[in-house]
């Protein structure tokens, strides 16, 4: 979470002393001491450290600058030196090297050397010519220790083991950064402090070279740290610039004096002393590997002695050892200046092309960067690229598209090795800039990107690849009338945005949903006429006011911020990552945190339309309209920056648009020729599933950006047979794609098409049916039917299987036909099981005649080897039963469209029940439903007629099912997954235009009751019944279409089908076993939010769904073993693996106090990294109140986390609590890192679990008691539960030890919510349990009324029994209480009202909201009874954490970004306020709704805000940024006095004693005495005092360098009083 940053000290008062002190000692005669030699016989611990850093960098301030990027967890500063010329400065082309020791604590010799190297750097500045040509050009930053805690734990002498490697809580640093092979990897909020000092130091700094200083071998390590595969060792990961880092690694290691023999310690073998990282040994989460790809900066790691902490007698040997390998590597920053040249260098464009392989390092280029960085006007602009366009004529063209609406031209300038012509094969790439006149970083990059390309052209291979590879249209200015408008300083307005007609370009193009006509611009014409000329493969559109990367669609169809997601959207996701992960801020995915601090995009990328809808734009008139695949970038949050900023944007972006543009080279790329070899234009390129064609350009060629992959492509053209070939797509340059094409009536082999075209039944049957005839003379009868099916069982008998399903009552069999290919050794059965269904209703035969043609397309395509049919008959088993109500075939009538002719009084169909009840006893139903009973079938399709368009469950509204809201079933995101899957393929099904009887569906899908209600349907009994996903696909309006239209019917629909099919294989998979792969019969896996389970094979554990894509929680049970949660993203046309390993359930027991606090012990031992084990205070009769925080960081409050607590054994007699929470702590940790949600949850979630506040109690109550009271009070016979203070009345009575620990515990703890448990009963209650009537029961609820019954209604939702309301405990005699509470929830006092409850006291007096949970009949039940407590109240446990982050959270910070304790928040019409914590973080349960919101904090002014929480189930982030009341220049009017008043006194202070010195020095000369002022004398007594003042400094006095005139326009006072 973002927090605000800790206030700073004002620093006027703070220079006023140090120039004072200044004075003092030269007043009195002090002396600079002399500098100290280098001491390399001891260890410098921190405060040696810190004193030794803090006075070279007061004797040396013109070359040092000491500063502290962060603080250990133990607060110690991560102290850096900066050593340069111009130590206060950031000097342009100067390259940045940093160096960082003494990560792992313990080995202290990289501490050691870098100490020593800035001594030597400082001492030898002025007489070392070498050493001062490296200060004066270079930045170097020394860190000597990032891990200070570890250190001053850490032992000399100790060679080997682990004292002091990790920080202070107990983590390994170099474990600890983002990792690029652990995309699951704990975010930010869990990182150490360390690490992330480290990482905000990296990201805000343009280091070039770095160096990691270790201990414990003699080696230098060089990326990746870590592999794919993470093998333990001996795994070479290689880095794309390998050859850089072993130049580096090797740099170091020969000018070692011993590191190059690479044989210095036991064991290690290391040929010239470097060595690959992931190849000595696998470390993910590496420093080394996080420089490199997260920033322009080279690392590499320096393991320098074999002892990690050796005698001080070795550092003299050592500082000998690694001098002169430091001083060597630090010269080598050369090879890392500018961008990533070694990376450019991979790029390997196309065969054609010059590619670099670098065979030393010294290969590498220096390119020439741009130095100067201003805004231009459009003739400044116009100069500057008539400047190029001039100078290097041989790659550039200038020209104008078009005039803008005041005459100026559209100028674009052309890169290429030869300009002005279109080479085929080559891509066409274009950046357009300043769209919006005053969104200005767009236009100053891409002139600086004109400069680079330009300048660096003829001397530097990388960039002469780039530019000969491609064709580059770079327009700096789309709107240069806006531009001349805006203002510099703009951050937000609008002055400028719109062209000289005030008309926004960015809404102006012709749009897919908006189709209201209007003008369009002269400058939108000119890019559309533009893009038409050109065959353009990829684009940018720069813009500014955010920092995203965008992509189509724009817009959606109803103008919503929704997702509008285009055909090709996994291609544009890899676009935008592509720039925005090169980018080093933008991937972060939190622009602009100042301005719109809620505002975030995962991984800094969006679907623009998710974002917010423009109708309009520019980036989907590309895509709809050309070849062009255009984002759209948004380059900062201020959108006309200040001029002096230019070169950070420049720095941010620079190799951002570089790893752009090298995307033209991804996908697919070839030609399309004749069989004569000529080139042939406007030829269309499908991709199969894709729905976005690309044509030809002029000559045959084409570009097709794809994701990487196995894709199969057709080239097709009017005249010519289509050609279909698969392509494997590569994550490197694009895959050569050459097709020939045939003209009709050319011999040629069979293919299909996705879409079919306007041909004859014959030719589309031979170019997409294997030319097979096309003869659809007449409908099969029965007869016919049944004798076809057997012969493609017998013809296929190696992929079919005739199964006789029932005869009917006119003696026709119904044939089930199952189709599927035994490719894993009779592993069939583990297949998803797939049924197509024709001939439900007699009366529409059309079902029977296209699923006889898709039996015959699919066995077929297997005999001829098509990959497709073969790749689906071996994952799926397809089941087709082409009729089943053959009886009533033969009594419908050919062309009967309305069905008017058939009595259906003996139909089969809509008699499925689907309560049991018998309404047919004919034997296809019998039939039907034992197939289905028997075999679990994944999906199923009915092929029916009367419609035009897929229908789906439910196809009658109904309440009473828990699987069904209405129409919709909790499956309903699949079943329109699967119609969609249907319905996209039918070339017009889904435009939902064409009408049927007078109906028409959005996308051609419905839920069958909003078409025709009907009750006892087929798709509806299979849902209801068999958990099986049914859709239904009306694909004639006609019932009974004529054999005319079978022919077209069939060619419409084919892909369809296959289409359906092919989905069988998305969703989940996986196998369910015990930890010793025994799998468990008994398991059942259950998605969240879903109230059935999904089917488990009893024989093999193995599970199957079918799922849209999405992200799911899958929950893994079985009887007698540990349950698991995993998080599946599930992924288009992708089966997502989950293979399940369940522990046993641990048997419980009970635990005495002594065994409580054993376990509590132990687990704090077991989980050091998770636990933080604490007291609260004693009972009375001193034992300890334990308390057990668990949580990434626990012991350290992480701003931003909710944090929980649990609370049990409040009345001593009342155990299951207790023993509940120790179940709970055993839990949560075993699971960490097993469990997905349980990780997640303890990743974003601080929990704090108290088994027991009242042990002396327990100690007297006893197993069995249910009803007794024994050891229910403490020992001074109190009853904790009502002994906290109450608003309700005022108690004279003192609080009991226990309860004193608690409130003050509550108090000072940032809890959000809390559970206490109890017995006695079974039911969970909420506040308030008191009222201003104590004693009189009746319901009293607060004002989050609705808040505490949902939190209440979520335990007992969850709970097997409680939810019904009715625990019949037993009385006092023994007799069933009749007791119910409704929902199994009630108000406390409306059931027996008491006074001082710990829920009302958590309520009225803390943020915490609380609630209490009765957990049976019986407080003290058997043993043997415990397992089934935690059985029935885990899940409600776990729920009850996932509801601490409902409501809404956030900080308050001042105008300065300082964290406001104590400030308030309201919300209107609840008058509970919460207040924030010592970070101005605060956090606030509320449900879904919309609310008013204040924040308020004494001496400012109060904030609103009009808010609206999500019914998503995720937290809504608010800030506040508060402005102090009648501020004076920002400050508080007090403060502002304070301060003022200090500064005056201490400057009279100060002007008193220089006036007491001079006048001592003339009393001194003139004996105290009084005399007449002599000109002449006066001026030699002057000069007399100033050679005195200047002998008391030898280095510098106030009169001699004593203050700097920083700049021309300040004067000498200001310069006295300056802030630094």
């Amino acid at each position: 979470m973002k927090t605000c940053r800790e206030p700073e000290q004002n620093k006027l008062p703070g220079f006023t002393c140090v120039l004072f002190v200044i004075i003092c000692f030269s007043s009195v005669g002090a002396t600079v001491s002399t500098q100290p030699l280098i001491d390399t016989s001891k260890y410098y611990h921190y405060d040696d450290m810190t004193e030794l850093l803090q006075q070279y960098a007061a004797n040396y301030p013109h070359i040092v600058k000491l500063e502290s990027i962060g603080e250990s967890v133990q607060q110690r500063q991560l102290w850096v030196m900066k050593i340069t010329d111009h130590p206060e400065v950031s000097e342009p082309g100067e390259p940045w090297v940093k160096l960082v020791g003494n990560m792992h604590g313990n080995e202290v010799i990289s501490r050691q050397v870098l100490i020593y190297l800035i001594q030597y750097l400082c001492e030898n500045y002025a007489s070392n010519d070498r050493v001062a040509n490296l200060v004066d050009n270079t930045a170097i930053y020394i860190l000597p220790s990032m891990n200070p805690d570890g250190f001053e734990r850490a032992k000399v002498g100790t060679c080997t083991g682990v004292m002091g490697r990790r920080n202070e809580n107990g983590i390994d640093l170099n474990r600890d950064f983002p990792d690029q092979f652990q995309s699951s990897a704990h975010d930010n909020d869990a990182r150490q402090p360390e690490t992330l000092a480290i990482m905000k130091w990296i990201s805000e700094n343009k280091f070039v070279l770095s160096a990691n200083l270790h201990g414990g071998s003699v080696v230098a390590s060089y990326p990746y740290d870590d592999s794919r595969l993470h093998v333990l060792e001996g795994r070479y990961s290689a880095a794309p610039d390998d050859d850089v880092f072993k130049h580096l690694a090797s740099t170091y290691a020969k000018n070692h004096l011993t590191m190059h023999k690479g044989n210095l310690c036991q064991g290690d073998n290391f040929p010239n002393g470097i060595t690959n990282g992931a190849k000595w040994y696998d470390v993910p989460g590496g420093m080394q590997d996080y420089n490199y790809l997260q920033s322009n900066c080279f690392e590499i790691t320096m393991e320098l002695s074999c002892c990690k902490y050796p005698l001080p007698s070795e550092l003299t040997k050592e500082w000998n050892n690694n001098r002169e390998a430091l001083l060597a590597y630090i010269e080598q920053k050369v090879f890392r200046h500018g961008i990533s040249m070694a990376k450019l260098s991979k790029i390997d464009i196309t065969d054609r092309i010059y590619s670099v392989l670098h065979k030393s390092p010294a290969a590498l280029s220096y390119i020439i960067e741009p130095t100067s960085f201003t805004h231009h006007n459009h003739d400044e602009m116009k100069a500057v690229m008539t400047k190029y366009a001039e100078k290097y004529p041989d790659i550039t063209r200038l020209y104008s598209i078009g005039e803008s609406v005041e005459g100026r031209e559209l100028l674009v300038l052309e890169i290429t090795d030869n300009p002005g012509i279109h080479e085929p094969g080559e891509p066409e790439f274009k950046y357009v800039g300043n769209m919006h006149g005053n969104e200005v970083v767009g236009r100053e990059l891409l002139i600086l990107l004109i400069e680079l390309l330009c300048e660096n052209y003829h001397h530097v291979p990388e960039v002469k690849a780039l530019v000969d590879s491609a064709r580059i249209h770079i327009m700096p200015s789309m709107n240069p009338d806006g531009h001349e408008k805006a203002i510099e300083g703009d951050r937000e307005g609008v002055m400028g945005r719109a062209n000289a007609n005030t008309v926004d370009l960015n809404r102006d193009f012709p749009d897919q949903f908006d189709k209201k006509k209007h003008t369009v611009q002269p400058e939108t014409k000119a890019i559309m006429q533009w893009l038409k000329s050109i065959p353009f493969v990829l684009s940018a559109n720069l813009h500014g006011g955010s920092l995203v990367a965008n992509y189509p669609y724009d817009d959606s169809p109803t103008g919503k911020s929704i997702y509008s997601k285009c055909p090709d959207d996994d291609v544009f996701i890899q676009l935008t990552e592509a720039y925005s992960e090169a980018h080093p801020t933008m991937h972060l995915g939190h622009p602009c945190p100042k301005y719109y601090p809620s505002e975030t995009f995962d991984d800094g990328i969006t679907n623009g339309a998710a974002w917010y809808s423009v109708a309009g734009g520019m980036q989907d008139w590309n895509y709809l309209n050309t070849n062009c695949f255009e984002i759209t970038l948004e380059l900062g949050c201020f959108k006309y920056p200040y001029q002096k900023d230019l070169e950070s944007y420049w720095e941010d972006n620079e190799l951002s648009l570089i790893t752009f543009l090298q995307q033209v080279h991804k996908g697919v790329k070839g030609f399309v020729l004749s069989e004569s070899g000529v080139g042939l234009s406007n030829v269309t390129i499908h991709v199969y599933s894709i729905d976005h064609d690309i044509i030809t350009a002029k000559d045959g060629d084409y570009w097709r950006l794809l994701v990487p992959g196995v894709h199969k492509v057709t080239a097709s053209l009017d005249g010519y047979i289509s050609d279909t070939q698969t392509v494997t797509v590569s994550e490197g340059l694009a895959t050569h794609l050459n097709f020939t094409l045939r003209s009709v009536g050319s011999p040629e082999k069979p293919l299909k098409e996705q879409i079919p075209i306007n041909l004859s039944p014959d030719d589309w049957g031979t170019i997409y049916d294997y030319g097979l005839p096309q003869n659809f003379t007449t409908y099969l009868s029965n007869q016919d039917l049944i004798a076809q099916i057997a012969d493609y069982a017998i013809k296929y008998s190696n992929i079919t299987q005739l199964v006789e399903l029932t005869k009917t009552p006119k003696q026709n069999t119904i044939y089930d036909l199952v189709i599927t290919y035994d490719n894993d050794h009779g592993k069939a059965f583990e297949k998803p099981e797939v049924a197509l269904i024709g001939g439900l209703h007699a009366e529409q035969p059309v079902g029977r005649e296209i699923l006889m043609r898709i039996i015959r397309h699919i066995c077929e395509g297997f005999s001829r080897g098509d990959e497709h049919i073969v790749d689906l008959v071996s994952t799926i088993t397809i089941h087709i039963i082409p009729g089943v109500d053959l009886d009533g075939f033969d009594e419908a009538q050919l062309e009967d469209c309305d069905g008017n002719h058939y009595d259906n009084t003996s139909s089969i169909v809509n008699v499925f029940s689907t309560d049991n009840t018998e309404l047919s006893d004919r034997p296809e139903i019998k039939a039907l439903k034992e197939l289905f009973e028997n075999v679990k079938f994944e999906s199923v399709l009915s092929i029916e007629a009367d419609g035009l368009w897929v229908r789906y469950p439910m196809d009658y509204a109904r309440d009473e099912s828990p699987l069904v809201n209405g129409v919709k079933t909790e499956d309903d995101s699949t079943l329109q997954f699967l119609s969609l899957a249907y319905s996209m393929k039918h070339p017009s099904m889904h435009t939902g235009s064409e009408s049927c009887h007078g109906y028409q569906f959005t996308d051609g899908i419905t839920h069958g009751a909003e078409w025709i209600p009907t009750k006892n349907t087929f798709q509806d009994y299979l849902y209801l019944q068999e958990k099986t996903l049914m859709i239904t696909a009306h694909i004639s309006c006609c019932k009974y279409p004529a054999v005319i239209d079978l022919a077209s019917i069939w060619q419409t629909n084919m892909q369809s089908i296959l289409q359906f099919l092919g989905k069988a294989k998305q969703g989940i998979s996986g196998a369910v076993t015990d930890v010793k792969g025994k799998p468990l019969i008994d398991a059942e896996v259950t998605l969240i939010e879903h109230s059935r389970s999904i089917y488990v094979n009893p024989d093999t554990g193995i599970f199957y769904a079918i799922l849209s894509p999405g992200l799911y929680r899958v929950v893994i049970t079985a009887p007698g073993y540990t349950p698991m949660t995993k998080l599946s993203q599930v992924y288009e046309g992708k089966l997502q693996a989950l293979n399940v390993s369940l522990p046993p359930e641990k048997e419980l027991t009970y635990h005495s106090y002594d065994e409580m606090e054993t376990l509590l012990r132990h687990l704090d031992e077991a989980y050091t990294n998770m636990t933080h084990l604490y007291t609260l205070g004693q009972s009375l009769e001193y034992r300890q109140l334990w308390a057990l925080e668990i949580s990434q960081n626990a012991g350290k409050r992480v701003p931003g986390k909710p944090t929980i607590k649990f609370i049990g054994n409040i009345h001593g007699n009342e155990v299951i609590g207790r023993e509940l929470l120790l179940a709970l702590s055993e839990y949560l940790l075993y699971s960490y890192g097993k469990d997905d949600w349980i990780t997640q949850l303890l990743d974003s979630t601080s929990v704090h679990i108290v088994p027991s506040v009242n042990p002396d109690g327990s100690m007297k109550a006893e197993e069995g008691k249910c009803t007794a009271d024994d050891g229910s009070l403490n020992s001074h016979q109190v009853d904790l539960a009502w002994d906290f203070t109450s608003k309700f009345v005022n108690r004279t009575t003192s609080r009991q030890p226990e309860t004193e620990a608690l409130e003050k515990w509550i108090v000072e703890s940032p809890f959000v919510l809390s559970v206490a448990f109890h017995g006695g009963t079974l039911v969970t209650s909420y506040p308030y349990d008191g009222s201003s009537h104590p004693g009189t029961s009746g319901e009293n609820p607060t004002k989050d009324d609705d808040v505490f019954r949902f939190l209440a209604q979520t335990y007992a939702n969850k709970h097997p029994t409680m939810h019904l309301g009715n625990p019949a405990c037993p009385d006092d005699v023994g007799k069933n209480s009749s007791v119910e509470f409704s929902d199994g929830i009630i108000n406390g006092a409306e059931w027996k009202s008491q006074i001082g409850s710990m829920q009302d006291f958590n309520y009225d007096f803390s943020n915490c909201f609380e609630i209490t949970v009765y957990t049976g009949c019986c407080k003290y039940p058997y043993a043997k009874e415990l397992n089934q407590f935690w059985r029935d109240n885990a899940a409600s446990l776990i729920a009850i954490m996932e509801k601490v982050h409902i409501g809404i959270r956030g900080i308050v910070c001042d105008k300065y970004n300082h964290g406001l304790k104590g400030a308030m928040i309201r919300v209107e019409g609840y008058n509970k306020a919460v207040y924030t914590y010592n970070d101005g973080d605060y956090w606030r349960l509320l449900l879904p709704g919309k609310y008013t919101v204040t924040a308020s904090a004494p001496g400012y002014t109060e904030e609103v805000k009009e808010i609206k929480v999500p019914d998503n189930g995720k937290v809504l982030i608010v800030d506040f940024y508060l402005t102090p009341e009648n501020a004076i220049f920002g400050l508080p009017p007090a403060m502002f006095i304070i301060i003022t008043a200090t500064g005056i006194a201490l400057f009279i202070l100060m002007f008193i004693f220089l006036y007491r010195v001079c006048k001592y020095r003339k009393m001194d000369r003139k004996k105290h005495g009084f005399y007449r002022l002599d000109g002449e004398k006066m001026y030699q007594e002057e000069y007399a005092d100033r050679l005195a003042l200047r002998d008391y400094h030898s280095k510098q006095t106030l009169l001699s360098n004593g203050y700097k005139d920083l700049s021309e326009s300040e004067s000498e006072d200001d310069i006295m009083f300056k802030k630094y």
